[in-house]
């Protein structure tokens, strides 16, 4: 799965998934961990804990660093904070149009209760 990076929409994507909330949920409980050290709190395999990892890094919401041979990830707070900045601008969004829809949609009904 290729996925556009640079866009609040692609974080989201990513995030809709369980198992990469479960990750994110990890590290941010943890601080740093390594795959192996997340896959012992996850009910996938070290292998498919690393697929996640490396979507989670494509979008920017990871950051990785070697520490010797190992691989240690964390969350890039910012980019998260964003994600967050931009769901709450959708949810803004998405509540304005629906009290727009419950506007009209009780319009309509009193304008019917007042030809009856």
């Amino acid at each position: 799965m290729r996925l556009p990076t640079g866009t609040g929409a692609d974080a989201w994507e990513v995030l809709a998934d369980g198992t990469r909330r479960q990750l994110v949920d990890l590290l941010l409980a943890s601080g740093e961990a390594s795959a192996t050290e997340l896959a012992s709190g996850v009910s996938i395999s070290r292998q498919g804990v690393l697929k996640h990892l490396a979507v989670l890094e494509r979008v920017g919401l990871l950051r990785r660093r070697a520490v010797g041979r190992e691989v240690r990830f964390r969350v890039d707070d910012e980019r998260l904070a964003q994600a967050a900045r931009d769901m709450a601008a959708a949810a803004r969004d998405w509540d304005r149009r629906l009290r727009l829809i419950k506007d009209l949609a009780e319009d309509v009904e009193r304008a019917r209760a007042d030809h009856l």
